[in-house]
């Protein structure tokens, strides 16, 4: 202890204060490359998962180390903005219809509940991307409203 204080002091007398080297440690097993290929592969399918990421890279490392990755490059693993598939076609007829009925007093329409029970196959995924996209259009789920039932009340 007695020696390092005297270094410390040794060093601040010279205008060499001690300083900590930079340790060597374990190299990295993904290197530059391979990080741009990551960011690339999440940018163009998105919706994959780690598993699927280092098999289609062809990575010789753990699936945690493919995530690590990811995060400090500032991708994430989010669960996506869902959506209705519109189609240029529906998008159409909806403004035809906003603007065949702009002038309708909408206070004189009634509405009635109604409960929909779907049996799609429309589960939550997750997908890969960076900070403030969730509403860029490579990034919404989009969902088809099959095999409803309805009912009103």
């Amino acid at each position: 202890m007695r020696r390092w204080i005297g270094r410390e002091q040794e060093g601040a007398d010279n205008n060499r204060p001690l300083q900590t080297r930079k340790r060597t440690g374990r190299r990295p097993i993904l290197n530059e490359i391979d990080e741009e290929n990551l960011r690339r592969f999440c940018q163009e399918r998105p919706f994959s998962t780690s598993t699927i990421i280092r098999d289609n890279l062809q990575l010789q490392c753990h699936t945690r180390t493919v995530i690590r990755k990811l995060h400090s490059i500032g991708i994430h693993s989010r669960i996506p903005a869902r959506k209705p598939l519109i189609t240029a076609e529906h998008a159409r007829r909806r403004l035809e219809f906003c603007r065949a009925n702009i002038a309708r007093n909408w206070d004189l329409v009634i509405f009635s509940d109604e409960k929909t029970f779907c049996s799609s196959d429309d589960f939550r995924k997750t997908l890969w991307r960076t900070k403030n996209t969730r509403y860029n259009t490579e990034n919404i789920q989009p969902i088809n409203r099959s095999g409803r039932l309805s009912r009103g009340y």
